[in-house]
């Protein structure tokens, strides 16, 4: 298991996951951009839990190690933060707002004229 010191808080995860999130994190602080990642984790006491962190470009993020083995599952976790890494490896923005995403959306709407539908005119 790997403990991810963020903030005022140290977070048990898998190592893969570990690994993961600061691949991701660094690869967000490259673009200048942030995004929220929801990671398995393991308390003190060996509770599981999801864990939602905010990694972008001031982030500071530190993975230690732990002796402990990590008794969540995490192969979700691990394909969606490659998928993210993957994403941005090939340039696609990770936001649903197409503003953001770098299509342009009128004022208004462009519906075509009506006249243009009726024969004869």
């Amino acid at each position: 298991m790997k403990r991810i010191a963020y903030a005022d808080a140290v977070i048990g995860t898998g190592d893969e996951v570990a690994r993961l999130v600061l691949e991701y994190a660094g690869a967000l602080a490259e673009i200048g951009s942030a995004d929220t990642v929801v990671i398995p984790a393991q308390g003190l006491a060996g509770g599981l839990q999801q864990v939602s962190l905010l990694l972008g470009p001031a982030s500071q993020i530190s993975v230690l190690e732990d002796d402990r083995p990590f008794e969540g599952d995490t192969a979700a976790a691990e394909q969606e933060l490659r998928d993210r890494i993957a994403a941005l490896s090939a340039g696609i923005p990770q936001t649903d707002d197409p503003v953001l995403k770098g299509i342009e959306v009128p004022d208004e709407p462009a519906w075509p004229d009506p006249d243009e539908f009726v024969s004869g005119r």
